[in-house]
Formats: C-alpha cells, sequence, structure tokens
C-alpha cells in the first residue's frame, strides 16, 4: 500500500501515536493536540500544550509538557506527576514512563491514578543503564533504549524476578522503539527497521510493592 499525505487543520505534525483505527493522535510544532476524525485531524483541547503524547489500544491518553509534567487525558486534562521525561500507553492497565533516566510502571488503572498517590501507585524498574525512551504494549511486554541507543526487553524469570536484556539490532543502535503483538519497531537517525522479538520468554506484570523502588514479577 502507498502512503498518503495527510495535512492536520492547524499545519504539520511532529509526532503521532495509534493505539488503534479509532484512536490516532498527534501533537504539531507548537505542542497542540489533535485526534484523527474520519478525514482530518482537529485539535483536542486548546489549553494542553504537550511535547509528547501517547495513546493506548482502548483509547486511553497521557502525555508529558515541555517542563516534564506528566497529565492523563479524559475530556480535559489532569495534572499526575512531574519529573517524566517520556510516557507510554499500552492500555489503561499498561502505563510506564521514563523519570530521571529511570523506568516506573503505573501500578493502578489509568483512571485510579491521581497526583495525590505517586508514592505508591508507580513501581521502578530496575535496570543498570539510564533509559530515555521506553514502550509498553497492551499486554505489557516492554522495551526501551538507553542514553546510548542501545536496546533492552524486559525478561520475566521462571522464579518471578526480572532482568532488562540487551538486545541486537540490524545496525546496532536505535532511538526510537514501539512494540504490539510481537512486531517490534525500531528507527535510528538514518533508517527504519522492522524485527520481530522472539517470545521465548514469558511476559512480566507489575505487583503493587508499597514502594517507588521496588518491583515484584509474575508469570503470566
Amino acid at each position: 500500500n502507498d502512503w498518503s499525505p495527510v495535512t492536520p487543520n492547524d499545519g504539520r505534525l511532529i509526532q503521532v501515536s495509534v493505539g488503534n483505527a479509532n484512536n490516532i493522535w498527534g501533537r504539531d510544532g507548537n505542542g497542540l493536540v489533535q485526534k484523527w476524525n474520519d478525514n482530518n485531524f482537529s485539535p483536542v483541547d486548546p489549553t494542553g500544550i504537550l511535547a509528547q503524547v501517547s495513546v493506548g489500544s482502548d483509547g486511553t491518553v497521557w502525555g508529558v509538557n515541555a517542563n516534564h509534567e506528566l497529565y492523563k487525558y479524559s475530556n480535559n486534562y489532569l495534572f499526575i506527576d512531574h519529573g517524566f521525561s517520556q510516557i507510554s500507553v499500552g492500555s489503561a492497565s499498561n502505563i510506564c514512563g521514563i523519570q530521571s533516566g529511570k523506568v516506573y510502571k503505573l501500578n493502578v488503572p489509568s483512571s485510579q491514578a491521581t497526583e495525590d498517590n505517586n508514592d505508591i501507585q508507580w513501581t521502578h524498574i530496575p535496570g543498570p543503564p539510564l533509559f530515555k525512551y521506553v514502550d509498553i504494549s497492551a499486554d505489557g511486554d516492554m522495551w526501551a533504549i538507553d542514553t546510548n541507543n542501545n536496546i533492552y526487553r524486559y525478561i520475566c524469570e521462571s522464579d518471578g524476578s526480572g532482568y532488562w536484556l540487551l538486545v541486537s539490532s540490524p545496525d546496532g543502535q536505535l532511538t526510537q522503539i514501539e512494540s504490539n503483538n510481537g512486531i517490534v519497531v525500531g528507527v535510528n537517525s538514518g533508517s527504519s527497521y522492522i524485527f520481530k522479538a522472539t517470545d521465548k520468554y514469558p511476559k512480566c506484570k507489575s505487583i503493587i510493592s508499597g514502594s517507588r523502588r521496588l518491583i515484584m514479577n509474575e508469570q503470566v
């Protein structure tokens, strides 16, 4: 199939996030968030200026602004936390983000996330490198890129422990990665590569640990 150009009402988009055919969101050069409606993009809420937006398979939408403030969208923007440089939404139950180079996963459904519960609703996914980009799919599969553009996948062991596995790519390093149903798409500075992750490892899901600095995992 060929690519067809799509021009938003207010100019060009510089970032797009696709949750499903009915949930395609993006932002323009001014940070204005727009949503695809049948045949064009239209602004969602002029009060929301974001640096990045992410939409899940069920239509759940979160974003971060230039001040690293984290918001979720539900008819209007609701402030959740600060210090996040990037957010990824797979679904309402699978949301993770980057804060100070560390990956955190939300331990409550999106509808229950509030500004007041940040000490307990986020779980740190520990790892040796500092990360700059993370992606989580609708089923909770997590991939990340560190500050040196190395690729990692989060692996769950049979004993319930977990770790970040360094993964090779066709060209060694990527700057962005997205995954869905085992298909992983990576982009480097000059080209794009599509490769399918092996599914020999069980997927992990986080359990509420009561601490922002701890994590437990179980096979699913």
